[in-house]
């Protein structure tokens, strides 16, 4: 490590070895100059600066200050548009006021003028006699009028000759007047000559005539000293207001330069206000169309509601027409609900009935000479119970329409029987006064139930009935009876008797 120090040491410069020069008085003098120069221009150049900050301040806050002026301006005249147009719907609407109130005076007018035209066609009859009397009347002025003529050239003439004497006394009189001042005068001059002479007459003249000649010459000479006195009072007001003038022509001038700024000043705000006032202008044109077409808006507004109205009406009629088709839909569904509620248990009724019915044949025809025990006594109870379900769906039937009416079922006398052992004759008894029950009346036919048969002249075919009903009628009955018991219908075709039930 050593060799390579000693290396770097030997390729040092000799000539950084050598100390620096020293400066020379002159040269400080001129930097100290130098320094001084820019340190006044620093000081300068600061203050420059700072008085450009103040200037850039104060700019800034008049251009704020006319921001917020033209801010107000703008506002102050959006105020005003809105009260203009206030003011202007107010006068639209006084102005239709008074069109509705100059009609109906117009109407007035009209109604008037039309009785005063009566009145005045009257008046025009009577001014066509008051004519013919007129021109009478005119005719007898006319007469009159010659006869004034007449008398006035004769008054005429008598003034005339009256005139003529007065002129010519009045000349006369004149002549005798003159002749009499011509000869006072002549007197008076020769008297006049006597006394005075001519000599003392000139000298009293030429005296008269100096005197008035110094005089006036007096009077110039007073008048030319007052005018000097007042020219040297004058000059020196002239002089004093002179300097006074210099003085305000100095003020005036200054004043005039600050003027001409706030001139320009106001030019500009000027065609500022113009060009605002110039967008108010084409706004205000473009207002009229806006109205139009606010108008054409509002009219079509007005069509459209009456439209509306209308619609709503007829869907008020349409609404209630709905309701009632409703009301009526559910009255029948309801209706129809009931109906099925009675097929349905008709069939479930006549189901039970019938396979009670087959089997209590079977056993009364196998049992009729052996004695019956409890079980059969319970067994007619039960029928007995069933008939009386029968009775009630069919009153239920009956009062819904659906069934035959109470008349139809009319008490046949029945066919003469075989002999029945008392026994089933007793369980007969039972089982009709289980059905009738008090205060229950019979309300099916003889034979309906296929215990006793039918006659022959109230026993029609299955066919015949059904025949005398529709086809909707038919298929009705029937849906029932083919879902809820195959069972029925084979007993109903074996057995004539419940098949018209």
């Amino acid at each position: 490590m050593a060799p390579k120090k000693k290396e770097k040491s030997g390729l040092r410069n000799p000539a950084d070895d050598q100390p620096p020069e020293a400066l020379t008085a002159t040269e400080r003098e001129l930097y100290q100059r130098r320094l001084d120069e820019l340190e006044v221009s620093k000081s300068d150049a600061a203050e420059k600066h700072e008085q450009l900050g103040k200037d850039l301040h104060d700019v800034i806050a008049y251009l704020k200050k006319g921001l917020n002026q033209k801010i107000d301006e703008i506002a102050d005249l959006n105020d005003k548009l809105i009260a203009l147009k206030q003011a202007k719907d107010n006068e639209k609407d006084a102005y239709e006021i008074q069109l509705s109130h100059l009609h109906q005076e117009f109407q007035e007018t009209k109604d008037q003028l039309t009785s005063e035209n009566m009145i005045l066609a009257g008046k025009l009859d009577a001014l066509e006699e008051f004519r013919v009397h007129k021109e009478e009347l005119m005719a007898k002025f006319a007469s009159l009028e010659e006869q004034l003529k007449h008398q006035d050239e004769e008054h005429s003439e008598i003034i005339y000759d009256l005139e003529r004497k007065a002129v010519v006394d009045k000349d006369r009189l004149k002549k005798e007047l003159v002749s009499r001042v011509n000869a006072v005068a002549a007197e008076f001059r020769r008297i006049s000559k006597k006394q005075v002479a001519e000599t003392t007459k000139r000298a009293i003249r030429e005296n008269a005539s100096i005197t008035n000649k110094l005089g006036k010459i007096s009077d110039k000479s007073i008048k030319i000293i007052k005018e000097n006195d007042d020219l040297k009072s004058e000059a020196k007001k002239q002089w004093r207001t002179i300097h006074i003038l210099e003085e305000s022509q100095k003020e005036l001038a200054r004043k005039s330069l600050s003027n001409l700024k706030v001139i320009q000043m106001l030019t500009e705000k000027c065609k500022q206000q113009q060009d605002s006032l110039e967008n108010c202008m084409q706004r205000e044109k473009v207002i009229p169309k806006l109205e139009m077409s606010i108008k054409k808006l509002e009219e079509q507004n007005e069509s459209l509601r009456k439209e509306v109205i209308s619609v709503q009406k007829q869907l008020e009629t349409k609404q209630s027409q709905l309701d009632n088709q409703r009301s009526l839909m559910e009255q029948q569904e309801k209706h129809r609900k009931q109906v099925e509620k009675v097929l349905s248990e008709a069939a479930y009724a006549l189901k039970e009935t019938l396979q009670d019915k087959t089997e209590c044949a079977e056993e009364s025809f196998s049992m009729i000479n052996q004695e019956k025990t409890d079980s059969e006594v319970l067994l007619y109870a039960q029928r007995s119970q069933m008939m009386q379900k029968l009775l009630l769906l069919l009153n239920s039937a009956a009062i819904l329409g659906l069934g035959p009416s109470l008349g139809e079922f009319i008490k046949d006398k029945l066919p003469p029987l075989e002999e029945k052992p008392p026994s089933l004759q007793v369980r007969h008894a039972l089982a009709s006064g289980a059905i009738k029950g008090p205060g229950i009346l019979p309300h099916y036919k003889v034979g309906d139930l296929g215990l006793v048969p039918r006659p022959k002249q109230m026993s029609p075919s299955v066919t015949e009935k059904v025949g005398q009903l529709s086809k909707t009628t038919r298929l009705g009955l029937l849906r029932p009876f083919a879902n809820s018991a195959p069972t029925e219908m084979t007993c109903l075709s074996t057995d004539p008797a419940p098949a018209d039930q």
